[in-house]
Formats: C-alpha cells, sequence, structure tokens
C-alpha cells in the first residue's frame, strides 16, 4: 500500500508540473500573435505579405507550403523563389490548353513529322511547342544527319532551328540523288534518258487541286500515272464532290516526299513539298457557255482547257466533273517537279543562241523531229525524222515548212495499227472517245539540242470535201488535226479504210520564223 501511494503522488506531481508549462507557452504565444496582427480599426502595412519564423534556421520564409511546415514543428529549409505564380484558375471543363508546356511536349514527342507539321498549324501556342528543337533535333538525327552535323552543332539553337535544317537537308539529299541520274541523254529522242527512274526515286506523285469561290482548295491524289518514251499521262478520276459551278481556279501540284527509309523508298504518308506544274483560272459557269466541247460520247462531255494541256471531262447527265488528264513532256520535267514552290512554278532555263554568218541557211536545216501519237495507257504510233530542212522558198506566212510524210508520195504514207481513239475509265464506267489522242512531239536542232517539245491532246475531225477523187483513200473518214503552240503548228491528216486500218497521209510541222530567228539569231 505505501508504495502504490507513493508512485501515484510522483505521477500526480509530473503531470502537474508539465500542465503549468504548457500552458505557460500557450500565453506567450496568444501574446505574440496579438501584438503581429492588425486589431480591429487598425490597418495592415503589409496586408498581402505575411512574415514567419522557421524552427530550423531562424531565416525568414513566404512560402506558404514552407510556413505550413513551420507551423507544424518540422525541423525544414524554406526555399524563396519570388518569380512563381499560384496556377490559374480554371473556368468550366479544363482542356488541352491548360496543359503545362512540358506535358505538351511529352505528347508531341510521339508524333510523327507530318502531324508535326499538322499541329503547328492548329494555333501560335502549338506552333511553338511542335516546333520545338528538342522534337526536330530527334527527326533531323533519323533523317538528315551527317557527320559534320556533329562537329558544328549550336549550344542554343533558335526556334524552328533544327526543323528547318531538317527539311534543308532531306531535300538537298533527295535532288541530288534524282537529278544525277539525268546526265545521260538518251540516242533515240535526245531527252534524259532515265526520266522515269528519276521521278520513281524521288516518289513523285500528283495532286489536282480545284479551289472553289470561297478559297477553299479540293484536293484529290493521283489514280493513274503512265510512263512514256517522251512525256507521262496522269489521270484523276476519285475526285471530291464539289459543284463545277463554284469553281475558279485549277491547279496541279507535284507532291514530293521528305523522308525516305534504308532501301530508298518514300515513306508513306510522311510529309513532302509541293510544286506548281499547272494553275489556270477558270470560272466554268462562264467557260462551258463560251466553249465548244472537243469530243463527247453518250456518257461524257470532254473540254480541253486552254494553254494547260487539260481534259475535263464531265457527265452529260448532270455537268458535273468525271475525270481530269493531263500529259507532261519529259524536257526538264524532274526540276519541274522537285525544284518548283508551292506558288510558282520552275521556270525552264534560257537559251543562249550562237551565231553562225558562213551558213547562208542556218537555222532551216538538219533538224530532227520524234513524234509519237499516244492514248493514256500505251502508243498508237511512233517514228522519228531526220535531216530535215527548210528551202527559203518553203516559208510561207512566217512559218518554216519542214514535210514530214509528204502527201503526194504515197511511199511516205504511214499506217497506225491501233484505232486513233482515247479510252477513259472512272471508278463505275469507262468508254472510248474516237478521233481524238495525245501527241509527244521534240525537235532537235542541228547541235542535237531540243528546239521545241511539247505534249497536248489533239482532235481530229472530218475534212471538207472536195470535187477531186482521191483513188488512193476512197473511204468516207477523212479528218485532220492541227496543233498550234507559241513556237509553230503541227498539221495532220488521217484516212481511214474500209478495214478500219487508218493512215497517216500527211504530217507537216511549221515552225515560226520568230523562234527561228530568236533561236539562232537570224533575220529570215
Amino acid at each position: 500500500m505505501a508504495s502504490s501511494s507513493r508512485h501515484r503522488q510522483h505521477l500526480t506531481g509530473y503531470l502537474d508540473k508539465h500542465k503549468n508549462k504548457q500552458h505557460t507557452n500557450t500565453v506567450d504565444n496568444t501574446a505574440n500573435s496579438d501584438k503581429s496582427s492588425p486589431r480591429i480599426g487598425e490597418r495592415n502595412s503589409n496586408p498581402t505579405r505575411h512574415t514567419f519564423m522557421t524552427q530550423g534556421n531562424g531565416k525568414k520564409s513566404t512560402n506558404p507550403v514552407e510556413n505550413a511546415r513551420a507551423k507544424g514543428g518540422r525541423n525544414t529549409t524554406a526555399v524563396t523563389n519570388s518569380q512563381r505564380r499560384p496556377p490559374p484558375l480554371i473556368k468550366g471543363k479544363a482542356t488541352i490548353e491548360h496543359l503545362p508546356y512540358e506535358i505538351m511536349l511529352e505528347i508531341f514527342s510521339h508524333l510523327e513529322a507530318q502531324d508535326l507539321l499538322k499541329a503547328a498549324c492548329v494555333c501560335k501556342r502549338w506552333h511553338k511547342q511542335a516546333n520545338d528543337n528538342l522534337l526536330w533535333e530527334r527527326i533531323f538525327q533519323t533523317h538528315g544527319a551527317t557527320v559534320k552535323d556533329e562537329a558544328g552543332k549550336p549550344l542554343r539553337p533558335p526556334l524552328e532551328y533544327w526543323k528547318q535544317l531538317c527539311i534543308k537537308r532531306c531535300t538537298e539529299k533527295r535532288n541530288k540523288t534524282c537529278l544525277k541520274l539525268l546526265k545521260k541523254m538518251h540516242p533515240y529522242t535526245g531527252l534524259p534518258r532515265f526520266t522515269e527512274k528519276a521521278l520513281r526515286c524521288a516518289g513523285v506523285w500528283f495532286q489536282l487541286c480545284l479551289i472553289d469561290s470561297d478559297g477553299k482548295e479540293h484536293t484529290s491524289m493521283t489514280s493513274d500515272v503512265f510512263h512514256h518514251s517522251m512525256s507521262i499521262a496522269v489521270r484523276w478520276y476519285s475526285l471530291t464532290n464539289v459543284p463545277l459551278d463554284r469553281i475558279k481556279q485549277l491547279k496541279v501540284f507535284s507532291c514530293n516526299p521528305l523522308f525516305f527509309d534504308d532501301k530508298g523508298h518514300a515513306i508513306q504518308n510522311g510529309p513532302y513539298q509541293r510544286s506548281l506544274m499547272t494553275s489556270t483560272d477558270l470560272k466554268w459557269s462562264v467557260y462551258v457557255k463560251d466553249t465548244t466541247p472537243v469530243a463527247s460520247t453518250d456518257t461524257i462531255v470532254l473540254y480541253a482547257v486552254p494553254a494547260s494541256d487539260l481534259l475535263v471531262a464531265t457527265w452529260k447527265a448532270d455537268g458535273e466533273l468525271a475525270f481530269v488528264a493531263v500529259g507532261y513532256h519529259h524536257l526538264q520535267l524532274v526540276h519541274r517537279c522537285l525544284l518548283g514552290t508551292t506558288t510558282s512554278a520552275y521556270p525552264l532555263p534560257g537559251h543562249t543562241p550562237i551565231p553562225d554568218d558562213i551558213d547562208p541557211s542556218y537555222g532551216l536545216h538538219d533538224y530532227r523531229c520524234t513524234v509519237d501519237i499516244r492514248n493514256m495507257r500505251s502508243s498508237l504510233w511512233t517514228q522519228q525524222f531526220q535531216g530535215l530542212h527548210c528551202r527559203k522558198q518553203d516559208v510561207v506566212d512566217s512559218y518554216a515548212y519542214f514535210r514530214l510524210i509528204r502527201k503526194d508520195h504515197s511511199g511516205d504514207h504511214v499506217i497506225i495499227p491501233k484505232q486513233f481513239s482515247l479510252p477513259w475509265k472512272t471508278d463505275l464506267f469507262k468508254g472510248i472517245i474516237k478521233n481524238i489522242a495525245w501527241l509527244d512531239l521534240t525537235l532537235l536542232d542541228e547541235r542535237e539540242t531540243v528546239f521545241w517539245s511539247f505534249s497536248s491532246p489533239l482532235t481530229a475531225q472530218a475534212k471538207e470535201k472536195t470535187k477531186n477523187l482521191d483513188f488512193d483513200y476512197n473511204g468516207d473518214n477523212h479528218l485532220t488535226a492541227m496543233f498550234s503552240g507559241e513556237k509553230g503548228q503541227v498539221y495532220i491528216e488521217l484516212n481511214q479504210m474500209d478495214d478500219d486500218r487508218t493512215f497517216v497521209s500527211c504530217l507537216e510541222v511549221r515552225v515560226a520564223l520568230a523562234a527561228i530567228n530568236e533561236w539562232f539569231e537570224t533575220c529570215y
């Protein structure tokens, strides 16, 4: 009993002692808080900034987090950051615009180059984030880096530095590889020998762009591309459903990929550059009223768009677009595809004339002409004519006449083994348009330089009947076709026999004297 009562007294004294000590500390803290806090009716000299003491090192802190830790009695060190601001208040639902820059950068790091280019067009904030050097340096190292780039790597590159350098290096690498293939010339046509190979190496494809009255672009990817000896044929028939009455401009672009894999093949669905090939201001509603179609069938009506070598076919039922076709000559074609811009076509290089005062007929002889009459898919007839010349007495109406096939010499006449027609197709229909084909021509001067070249649709029309009887061709189908260009004309006569064979009975190339004088610095 004695020991139990003694233990109880000792515990009671210990508790009373600590209870009085805790009460004293509480009173002191209350007095200090009364001194520091403003009373009723008094103004606080610094209402927005409060200073507290930490228990660790006695330094002052303005960080609310550190102050809360200090009140809790933890021995922490305050971190002062006057530039840190509280997160903005979000009214309504939070969107992707409220994500911090670092998180958006992490999201963009999982996108491909073509997706980054699209994201940069959304808004100013995304433009800055999608062009960040951290993103594009990785892409540059994959597709465009060389050994020299490691030595000249800048420490603090400006915005879009790696993006611009990546596009530049990929473009240079692609162009160098493709243009190198054009050095060898074809001995038959006098044109670059590996034009088709260069286009395939560059991964070039073509895009049709219809611009409506609101300025909106309606684009369609190439449906068919056919390569020929002197040209390529391009056709679109999977077209966007846009009313032709609203079309005000028609453009054709060459689309050139930027990124290639280890085997040299263009990366599918990757970023590409556009080069303007054809541009025509065309208000279709006015054009249809003032223009006669070049051909028509039970299904479609065919129009030839001037100064663009485009064939536009519309459905006969509703007048809407059926297909579009175009042909491009091989001369400078790879340069036009790779070196043009979105707003302007690649300018053809100028010619430096080489005068000659010794030859009195300089510029009128020793031409070589290659002619190819074809449809979209295959050649109907091709032939080369060498040693062409024009005597001065054959100059008529400011044109120098070169008669490749003479009408009064039956030995010159040639047979077209296939029908002179143009097959067409769409997603659901197909057919054949008679008396229309494509004409490719390359005329070389005496120095084996291309003097004149083109690829254009050619329409044959019924020839006017005369009283003179033609005993060689007594069929009823006598057709003539005429092409007119800036350097001259091409005149063709076709005669279809009863056995459906078609003869070329006359072929004349009429070169304008103005073009000859400018090319050779002569004065005829």
